[in-house]
């Protein structure tokens, strides 16, 4: 019973009192109405190299599960998957999620680059901006603290992605805002996160950097019945003009 209460507050607090900035609002409405009319090819295949970005609209609802009371109206943010730096043996993922609340960074160098093996990826070290713009660094145990799981379970689904971006399934076309992107891999995944189990679908091109992610729908249910629905759809990429926000600070 106690469970369920704290579970009810945190819902309240969660979709009661959050408060939006105007000019968030308008900044993600105005990168979410990008509508690009190109076609392209699954062929070139890109490995990953420093200044490689890619933006996706990102669509969450979340809803109780257990007793279905509450359910919360679609919230919209822009995430924009970049690397920032790449060496032989590693290289450094950077999220930036901008949401009507604020603005948050994660970026984390992760070893294993050489392998070419996405499962053999591990991360070193992790730095993190709130959106107060307070910057918290953690490398080697530190990284299994319970402070730093907010950053790393970020980090970790984009490596999940990548591991499933090597897999073969069914190929479809899909068009998105940032075009139409023929042929694109269809792939069903499974895993599990530090928040809970998480179950969806990616659709994957070889013309997009970084993830390779067109579209993503997915599914997460935390272990307190706590369901949260995501889907990402490409808006826009490049190649070479990213930049770490942490060399600014």
């Amino acid at each position: 019973m106690k469970n369920a209460i704290f579970l009810y507050f945190m819902l309240f607090l969660l979709f009661g009192c959050a408060r939006n900035d105007k000019g968030l609002q308008q900044q993600i409405q105005a990168a979410v109405e990008i509508s690009q009319e190109r076609t392209y090819p699954n062929k070139a295949t890109h490995p990953l190299q420093a200044g490689q970005w890619a933006k996706y609209v990102v669509q969450h609802s979340y809803s109780e599960e257990m007793f279905r009371l509450i359910q919360s109206s679609p919230e919209t943010e822009v995430y924009t998957i970049s690397v920032t730096a790449v060496d032989n043996t590693s290289f450094l993922l950077q999220q930036t999620t901008l949401s009507t609340s604020g603005e948050t960074h994660v970026e984390g160098l992760v070893s294993g680059l050489e392998s070419q093996d996405a499962t053999q990826f591990k991360i070193e070290s992790l730095r993190f901006s709130d959106k107060t713009g307070k910057v918290a660094s953690f490398s080697g145990s530190e990284i299994e603290s319970g402070s730093a799981d907010e950053a790393k379970d970020a980090l970790k689904f984009l490596l999940n992605i990548l591991i499933q971006s090597h897999k073969a399934d069914r190929y479809r076309t899909v068009t998105v805002p940032a075009g139409t992107f023929l042929q694109a891999k269809q792939i069903p995944f499974s895993f599990s996160t530090l928040l809970g189990q998480e179950k969806g679908n990616i659709l994957f091109s070889k013309a997009i950097p970084v993830l390779g992610v067109a579209e993503l729908s997915a599914v997460r249910i935390s272990s307190a019945w706590f369901k949260e629905t995501e889907r990402w759809q490409l808006l826009d990429f490049g190649w070479s003009d990213a930049n770490s926000y942490f060399s600014k600070s």
